[in-house]
C-alpha cells in the first residue's frame, strides 16, 4: 500500500490528510506525469496537482527507516520508536528496492515520538521525561535533504 499524506501544522497542532495511491499512480508521479492528478476526482491529488503547477513542486529525495509504532488508548497515545534513517542517493525512486541509501543517525542513535489527543496520561509522561533525554523538534526529511 502506498499512501501520499499531506501534513501540516498550526499553533504547533499538526493533522494529516492522507489518500492512497496505486504503484502505477506513484511510478507516474515518479516520471514526471502529473495531469492525472487534476482528473484523479481525489481533492488531495488534485490539491498536489495544483501545488505542482503553481510552485513548481518534484521529487526530492527518499526517507526510508525502521519504525515500531505502540498505542495506549487512554488518550489516544501514539509512540514511535524510528532507527535506521537513510536517506535516498542519486535517485528519488523509492521503489527501487536497490536503491542506494546512506545512514544519517549517528550509532544507536533512535527517534522517539509521543502524539496524543485530548490529554497525555501521567504514565507516558513520568517515562518519557526523564533527564537522558532531550525534547526537540526532528524532521527525518529536512535531515535527509542534506543528502539528496
Amino acid at each position: 500500500m502506498i499512501r501520499l499524506e499531506k501534513k501540516s501544522k498550526i499553533n504547533g497542532l499538526g493533522s494529516k490528510v492522507k489518500t492512497q495511491v496505486t504503484k502505477e499512480q506513484c511510478v507516474r508521479l515518479l516520471h514526471n506525469d502529473f495531469d492525472w492528478l487534476f482528473f484523479s476526482g481525489d481533492l488531495l491529488l488534485q490539491e498536489l496537482y495544483a501545488r505542482i503547477k503553481s510552485q513548481l513542486l518534484c521529487p526530492k529525495t527518499v526517507v526510508d527507516y525502521s519504525r515500531e509504532a505502540y498505542i495506549y488508548q487512554p488518550g489516544n497515545v501514539r509512540i514511535t520508536i524510528d532507527s535506521n534513517v537513510r536517506s535516498g542517493l542519486f535517485s528519488n525512486n523509492f521503489l527501487d528496492p536497490e536503491l542506494p541509501t546512506v545512514d544519517i543517525t549517528q550509532k544507536g542513535q533512535v527517534i522517539l515520538e509521543v502524539k496524543f489527543d485530548e490529554f497525555l496520561p501521567e504514565l507516558i509522561r513520568d517515562i518519557i521525561q526523564t533527564n537522558q533525554r532531550r525534547s526537540s523538534s526532528y524532521s527525518k526529511y529536512a535531515a535527509c535533504r542534506m543528502y539528496g
